[in-house]
Formats: C-alpha cells, sequence, structure tokens
C-alpha cells in the first residue's frame, strides 16, 4: 500500500497532518530496475567499477541467521538494490565486537550501568528497528526524510550528524544511504551500542577508538553515550543534526538538555529535526486501551520515560531557542484495515511488545503468563477487524538562529 496524502495546515507549529489510502508503492520506494549483466560479470570486472561512494561494508566473519520473527516476512524485498542486501541486511550481528552484554530470557541487552535502554540489541530487535526505519520512510513518502532546505545542500556538500543511529549499522539504513546517495556531504554517527562487524576490532582496546569507520568512506561512527558527556564534537560545525527514535532512551528531564547539546554543535542558521512514534495507539480497542494505558503510565512513572514526548518535539525545539520551527505527523494504521502499512506496523507493534516484556514484566509486577495473556487480548482484538487502531509519527525541525553582526 501507498501512501496518499491529505495534508491539513494549522498555524501552530506549521503543524501538518498526513493520512494514507492508496494501494500503491510511492514511487520513491519503488526498486530500481536490477543489473543482470552486473551480477554476471566475473569479480576481476567488478572490481574496476568502483565508484566514489560505493558501499564498503565489511563482510567477513558473517554468520547467517534463520528467524521466525513475523515481521520479516512482511518486508518488501524488491525495494533492495543488489542481491547481496539481503544477505547483509540479516548479517547476524551478535558475535561483533567485543562489547560485553548479558541474556536474559533468550534476549542480548547491553551489560552497562552507564546505559538504561531497555530493549535487547540482538537481532530479533535490530530487524525490527531496521522495518520501523522503512516504514516511516515511506510513510513520509521520501527516500530521505529531512528538512526541505537541507535536501539541496546535501548535493552541494555539508557536514551532518545523526544521534542515536542504532544498534548495528546495516545496507538500507537511513543515514547509510545518505552517505551513498550525497557524496560531497560528510556524516558523523554515534550510539551507546556499537555492533559493527568483528573485523573492525582486534581486541577490546579497539573499543574504545573513536571514530570507528563502517560504511562508505564519508561515514564514521563514534561510540558515544550523549546522557554521560558532551557530544566529541567542537561547537557550531554540523549544518544538519537528527535524532530519531529515542523516547524510551531520555528520561523526560534529559530532554531540553539533549536539545540544547543538539544544537551546540549546529551551526548558525543549521538546521536540527527531530522523529519521534507517539507510543499510544489510538482506537485499538478497550481491552488494547486498558493494556497500553498501563504500560505508558508504568514507563512514565517509574523509569522517568516520556512515552508521548513525540507530540511535544515542537515546543523543545522552540525552547531551545531554534526559529522557523516545523513540526508534521503521520498517522500510522495499524492491522489489516490499513493494507500494506498497516500490517507491517500491525508486526511492528507486536515485535515491539516481544521485545519490551523483559523490562515491561518487571516494571508492572506481573507474571510472564499475565503479560502474554494481556498482550494476547489485545492482539485479538486488533485482528478482529472491529476497530481501526493507528499510530502517530512526528517530525520537527527548526533552523538555529545565524549570529547578525549588527553592531
Amino acid at each position: 500500500m501507498g501512501v496518499s496524502v491529505s495534508k491539513s495546515t494549522s498555524n501552530t507549529n506549521n503543524t501538518e497532518f498526513l493520512s494514507f489510502e492508496r494501494r500503491r508503492v510511492p514511487r520513491h520506494l519503488r526498486p530500481l530496475k536490477g543489473k543482470s549483466i552486473e551480477r554476471q560479470l566475473p569479480r576481476s570486472d567488478l572490481e574496476k567499477q568502483n565508484s566514489p561512494c560505493k558501499d564498503k561494508i565489511s563482510r567477513a566473519d558473517k554468520q547467517h541467521t534463520s528467524t521466525s520473527n513475523s515481521i520479516n516476512t512482511l518486508i518488501p524485498h524488491e525495494n533492495f538494490r543488489r542481491l547481496d542486501e539481503l544477505e547483509q541486511i540479516f548479517m547476524d550481528h551478535s558475535t561483533s565486537g567485543p562489547q560485553m552484554f548479558r541474556w536474559i530470557k533468550g534476549r542480548r541487552f547491553q551489560n552497562s550501568d552507564d546505559i538504561c535502554y531497555p530493549l535487547p540489541n540482538d537481532q530479533l530487535e535490530i530487524d525490527r528497528q531496521r522495518v520501523q526505519l522503512y516504514i516511516i520512510r515511506w510513510a513520509f513518502e521520501s527516500r530521505h526524510v529531512v528538512p526541505p532546505p537541507i535536501k539541496q545542500k546535501l548535493n552541494e556538500g555539508i557536514r551532518v550528524l545523526n544521534v542515536g543511529c542504532g544498534p548495528g549499522l546495516w545496507v538500507g539504513h537511513p543515514i547509510i544511504d545518505m552517505a551513498e546517495d550525497f557524496c560531497n556531504s560528510t556524516f558523523d554517527a554515534v550510539d551507546v551500542c556499537n555492533l559493527i562487524p568483528r573485523c573492525q576490532h582486534s581486541d577490546r582496546q579497539t573499543r574504545s577508538s573513536n571514530p570507528l569507520q563502517q560504511g562508505p568512506d564519508n561515514l564514521k561512527f563514534s561510540l558515544h553515550n550523549i546522557l554521560m558527556e558532551p557530544l566529541p564534537y567542537v561547537s557550531n560545525i554540523f549544518d544538519y543534526v537528527q535524532q530519531s527514535i529515542t523516547a524510551l532512551a531520555y528520561r523526560a528531564e534529559d530532554w531540553p538538555n539533549i536539545v540544547k547539546e543538539l544544537s551546540r554543535v549546529t551551526k548558525p542558521g543549521g538546521y536540527i529535526q527531530l522523529i519521534e512514534i507517539e507510543m499510544y495507539p489510538y482506537c485499538s480497542g478497550p481491552l488494547g486501551e486498558s493494556w497500553w494505558n498501563e504500560i505508558l503510565e508504568t514507563i512514565r512513572f517509574e523509569r522517568g520515560n516520556d512515552p508521548g514526548v513525540a507530540t511535544r518535539l515542537g515546543d523543545l525545539l522552540s525552547d531551545a531557542d531554534l526559529e522557523d520551527v516545523n513540526v508534521r505527523f503521520v498517522s500510522i494504521p495499524i492491522g489489516s484495515w490499513g493494507l500494506d502499512i498497516g500490517n507491517l506496523w500491525k508486526q511492528n507493534v507486536y515485535a515491539f511488545l516481544d521485545s519490551a516484556a523483559t523490562f515491561l514484566i518487571q516494571l508492572l509486577g506481573i507474571t510472564n503468563s499475565e503479560y502474554k495473556k494481556r498482550t494476547q487480548k489485545f492482539t485479538e482484538e486488533l485482528d478482529s477487524g472491529q476497530y481501526k487502531a493507528f499510530s502517530n509519527i512526528y517530525v520537527a525541525y527548526g533552523r538555529k538562529k545565524a549570529i547578525t553582526t549588527d553592531e
């Protein structure tokens, strides 16, 4: 299903609402035509066809995993541009790097007191996030969800920072696609979790090497926790800074300082963009509404996160003294009533509940069987077709004020 856009604009923060009704895949996400001749060329000939931004992700030490996670069965594989991309995307990162992890009920988590992120960083969660990012790009009808003023500048050549790129970089990751598509620009990505392939590490010492290169030559990855210390960059250095899907990574009280830190490293006249999912699924039915209210209130009071921070992104940017703040949101259907994108998003919601089970069971003070029972009732209610549930995804961007020379 594609995205049919009906827009209504309000004056408050330039908020724009988009809804979906078409069945066709949007033009920007249709697959490029395959180059069968290139696939048949010998390796020696292929090596001659080097381009300045050719993907250089290492393919050493790969371990392929087969997973029964149903979210993978709905991925529109035709979106990938090369035959070997599927192999890279499903690469098992679980043995990559010397980081210390802990396993709880078969799921892998980071083993660090300094990192409070509650979701696992194993292959199942990486796959879920990969599909989630695909859906966001599909929903906003753009291969690159960036502020309009930035798109032309990316072609000309600017410096970009991605904060919170997620556990692992894969072919098709938005920041890698940007690095490949905009060869004149340079990109930095930071995250608290480093799951780049093992060949990048020879011993534990390399874990602290900063930055670590992964992917195209114009992309650098650095291991960094913005909650513990400032970003490892001087002030006023980036033309564009973006951050996505971090509601569970920060406490509500952290957000103002986080946005101020993003602003610090942004050049005057540069842009900052935030993307967040409003965690509450609307119109899911009485059982679902009760279950999600309990979950989100527990997250809010027990962890200090703000599940509804998506609705306040514009205010956060304005409070950080950014100007020309623009906010828009997309409503994503949950379930078959939303056709392809609805089914994909439903599987993402189910996969999230599975990934979050470990910490939610503890916070809610219930048994594993009770959690499964409550979740099953929610899914059955959703699958009944009686309710047209949906989620909202918000994108907000603003411009850092330029330095005036008037005296």
